[in-house]
């Protein structure tokens, strides 16, 4: 599923292929409105949700982690290839949240940096969950058998990719006094009409009806592809038994709605929007960049394989391109992906945002990455200097 906006309108929307994978192959058409497990876009949504708070004056920036999660109080440098730790000196405050540059990472992942993500006992994304506290529970399985919450580096001085956006969430609750899918259902999903994004989805049959089902893409002995189901529960969906809402990976939404959210973002960068859910001060920190060089020369290493050219930054709530890439997005675009080869990107300078999202692993798919950018250079060719 493809789909661009510009400031004022949806200009394109393309839904290619089947939602179901079965015994019978692939059924169910795709549609705008197909929900879907948006995995790491869910991070922008959570991290305006906070710019929201610091906004109003309920949260600040500088405020230690500790002060809304004591498991933060301390935490310990750990060496994963020798196992050896350290306390750390520095504290772990909001905006190092924001950054990535908690040092919190995402441990047991795959070469690419990301989580498995398989249905695992230990795992703090598929663990069963603890419903008198599911916050502690993820932090204890974060913790593992250490002493305390492992971080790699002192918090501030580097980026890591990892649970910062999932903790960022939980602060937000104890801010507000509300659960993270409360927060956003009032605050921003309501005001943009985003009926179909959740940390609920078979909460609603409108969603569970018409929700793309998760497939795995392998290679055949003759070269060939192949789409097969993934049996796997990667996420709790049954809303008797969801009492912790992932702010980092674990929102359910549809094409239609997330360039909903995209295009209100354009809207209020523009100075455009009609009653904004932030001001466009905070907006403009989406596109800013915030690392220093350390940092930066990490997170350039993390996203080596998956740019076209040097130059990426990352803000208060994605990653923020340094140049313009050749027939592509302008300098100053925000943009991040998810798990299951999902994407989006928004361009302030060429006025429009753009969404794919598909549902199948393995996750940075070469297909998908094509795919990506010859659709991103189609588009740019028909802008004539930028949508309007």
């Amino acid at each position: 599923m493809f789909g661009v906006t510009s400031v004022e309108r949806d200009i394109y929307l393309k839904a290619h292929g089947k939602g179901r994978v079965g015994k019978e192959g692939l059924e169910g058409e795709l549609n705008g409105d197909t929900a879907s497990w948006i995995c790491s876009e869910s991070k922008l949504i959570t991290h305006v949700a906070a710019l929201q708070l610091v906004e109003r004056g309920d949260l600040a920036l500088e405020t230690p982690v500790s002060n809304y999660l004591p498991q933060f109080e301390k935490v310990i440098i750990v060496n994963e290839a020798t196992g050896e730790w350290r306390p750390a000196k520095r504290v772990m405050t909001v905006e190092h949240l924001l950054h990535q540059t908690s040092g919190l990472f995402y441990s047991g992942g795959s070469s690419d940096g990301v989580p498995d993500w398989d249905q695992d006992l230990h795992n703090p994304y598929t663990a069963p969950q603890d419903p008198h506290d599911p916050v502690g529970k993820f932090l204890g399985l974060i913790k593992g058998d250490l002493p305390d919450i492992p971080v790699k580096f002192e918090p501030g001085t580097d980026w890591a990719y990892g649970w910062s956006s999932d903790i960022l969430g939980f602060v937000i609750e104890k801010v507000s006094g509300m659960s993270l899918e409360a927060y956003l259902q009032k605050f921003i999903f309501q005001p943009l009409q985003m009926r179909r994004t959740t940390f609920l989805p078979t909460a609603s049959e409108q969603i569970k009806e018409n929700m793309i089902r998760i497939s795995f893409r392998k290679t055949l002995g003759d070269g060939t592809m192949e789409v097969v189901p993934w049996g796997h529960r990667y996420y709790e969906t049954d809303p008797d038994k969801v009492d912790l809402f992932c702010g980092g990976g674990h929102l359910i939404s549809s094409t239609n709605d997330y360039l909903a959210f995209l295009r209100h973002l354009l809207q209020i960068y523009a100075g455009s929007a009609q009653q904004p859910i932030v001001g466009r001060n905070r907006i403009m920190e989406l596109f800013e960049s915030s690392l220093d060089p350390t940092s930066q020369r990490t997170m350039e290493e993390f996203m080596r394989d998956v740019m076209p050219v040097d130059g990426v930054q990352w803000s208060r709530g994605q990653a923020v391109t340094l140049n313009d890439w050749p027939g592509m997005r302008r300098e100053g675009s925000g943009f991040w992906a998810g798990f299951l080869n999902t994407y989006y990107w928004i361009d302030p300078k060429a006025g429009i945002a753009a969404v794919l999202q598909s549902q199948y692993f393995p996750p940075l798919d070469s297909r998908f990455l094509t795919l990506r950018e010859m659709l991103e250079k189609t588009l740019y060719s028909g802008l004539e200097g930028g949508a309007k």
